[in-house]
């Protein structure tokens, strides 16, 4: 495997052009051929996991990434109803300018 997401399609054409030229002899399997046959399954399914995994990592982190706007929304919300309440003691505190850029 040359990368951690490697293509799995790329794989399987591999494998599948290397059996469709015993497609109309038939082929027979012993020993080290079959060992290495179902070594290259044993490499699909470590791509597939590999891919799957990053699949599931996108979608729980752009999920992660919704949730914490939304609470940072309602956050901003109530701050806002708090300081402009008329029977709030709430006070927004004055912002100071920031001198000489980004801190």
């Amino acid at each position: 495997m040359t990368s951690k997401l490697d293509y799995l399609s790329d794989h399987l054409k591999v494998t599948r052009r290397k059996l469709s030229d015993a497609r109309h002899g038939g082929i027979v399997l012993t020993g080290d051929e079959l060992e290495e046959f179902i070594g290259e399954f044993d490499r699909f399914i470590s791509l597939s996991i590999t891919l799957e995994n990053e699949v599931s990592k996108t979608w729980w982190n752009q999920r992660a990434a919704a949730d914490r706007r939304a609470v940072a929304d309602l956050h901003n919300i109530v701050v806002a109803q708090a300081v402009g309440a008329p029977d709030s003691n709430i006070v927004a505190f004055p912002t100071r300018p920031i001198i000489g850029g980004a801190a």
